[in-house]
């Protein structure tokens, strides 16, 4: 049984988030999110904000990577992670409490815009022997498409042309969960 209290939050990035390297190669991102709770008045049946909260999000390695890439200062984003309350004496020795999230997912809220999902692609490891020695030729760079689908693997052109691969199941037999659960397409 897990006793983290897991929270879902749904807000803005108040600050730009700030990024920096921890023990040499660990990647950490801070990153302030403001939400406004919105209330309707019963005796007039308007909506009014209630007060802004502000808290504190921390996330680390790859998602540390990936949202200083991707989140901004003023976006609308969705948080998902592990609540810590943290006590503290601020500079005049009064006791202070703050809510912090140690984040495992952040993404922007598709409910207030679009977005465009961009794979990161990572170097394979050398000397592992886990990874397919081509896996290092692909590029990580961004080019212009004709140039990126030209470096695909094959069968990501094949998905991309709406074609399959011949070793792919059709996806009535993919798998147990249905036709709609197909892990191939």
């Amino acid at each position: 049984m897990i006793q983290d209290a897991q929270v879902h939050l749904a807000g803005y990035v108040a600050a730009e988030p700030k990024f920096k390297k921890v023990s040499g190669d660990i990647s950490s991102v801070k990153l302030r999110v403001a939400y406004t709770m919105r209330r309707r008045d019963k005796e007039t049946g308007e909506w009014t904000d209630g007060p802004t909260s502000f808290v504190n999000v921390q996330c680390w390695r790859t998602l540390a990577e990936n949202v200083q890439m991707s989140v901004h200062k003023g976006e609308p984003v969705l948080v998902m992670g592990r609540l810590q309350i943290r006590r503290f004496e601020d500079m005049e020795g009064t006791p202070r409490t703050a809510a912090e999230i140690e984040a495992t997912s952040v993404g922007h809220d598709l409910t207030r815009g679009v977005a465009k999902f961009s794979r990161t692609r990572w170097p394979a490891r050398t000397g592992t022997g886990t990874g397919c020695s081509t896996s290092a030729a692909w590029p990580t760079s961004r080019g212009n498409s004709a140039s990126r689908s030209a470096r695909r693997p094959p069968q990501t052109r094949m998905r991309a042309r709406g074609q399959r691969p011949s070793w792919v199941r059709p996806p009535d037999r993919c798998h147990p969960r249905g036709p709609g659960g197909c892990l191939a397409r």
